[in-house]
């Protein structure tokens, strides 16, 4: 009787055991891949948002005006608003799919072709199931407002900062005589180099004339101006 009891016994730490490591072996493969979309209006020349952070095998779907295409180009061509492909993925115009495939671990720079020498462009930063990114990139050392470019601009400029530590950053553009026309961003920002577009219009949606205008960037503790110049 009493082999039979620690026979039970026995069994019942066996089941449970193999149960629950059925339940931990599970468990590592609970994320599923996800779906992220970048859209870009006919009225404005910028992707929003204009950098996303995805895992490796995630999709990226392009939501896009017809005038809108979205090219992969190296990061040197992305810094200087040019808009040579360097093979990696093209989304036509009208937007489209980018599969895992064509999504490395790393950073992956685009423009819309029609429109980078405004600006318009946008990065994808994709990590490894872990969560590591397998780039290295530079933190700036300090706060900076970067004059817009290009300058004079017609009809829409982009507007470059960067922060050495993540903050609450304020962009907004001014009249001559100190009134509000606009503000571009309000929200956390993280440490590094951030773009914004300005199309030239107002918080009301209604272009502005031509003429001188500060824009301005709070972060922090930090406040800088710079001028930018609109000429139709």
């Amino acid at each position: 009787m009493l082999i039979r009891c620690l026979r039970s016994i026995v069994l019942v730490f066996v089941l449970t055991a193999q149960l629950l490591s059925q339940q931990v072996l599970t468990g590592i493969a609970v994320r599923t891949n996800s779906l992220r979309t970048i859209t870009a209006t006919i009225n404005d020349l910028v992707f929003l948002p204009d950098s996303i952070t995805i895992f490796a095998g995630d999709s990226v779907r392009f939501s896009l005006a017809s005038i809108h295409d979205a090219v992969e180009v190296s990061e040197a061509t992305w810094l200087a608003n040019g808009n040579t492909s360097n093979g990696g993925f093209q989304v036509p115009f009208g937007g489209g799919l980018v599969v895992p495939a064509s999504l490395g671990v790393g950073v992956h720079y685009y423009v819309c072709t029609p429109h980078a020498a405004s600006g318009m462009k946008g990065r994808i930063f994709v990590t490894s199931a872990t969560g590591v990114l397998d780039v290295h990139i530079i933190t700036p050392t300090d706060f900076q407002l970067f004059q817009n470019y290009p300058n004079p601009f017609n009809p829409s400029t982009t507007v470059a900062y960067q922060l050495s530590s993540s903050a609450m950053v304020i962009i907004a553009v001014y009249n001559p005589i100190g009134q509000l026309v606009r503000v571009l961003y309000v929200g956390e920002a993280p440490p590094g180099r951030h773009t914004i577009v300005w199309n030239s219009k107002d918080y009301t949606g209604r272009t502005v004339e031509s003429g001188v205008y500060f824009y301005r960037l709070q972060a922090g503790s930090f406040t800088a101006t710079r001028k930018l110049i609109l000429l139709r």
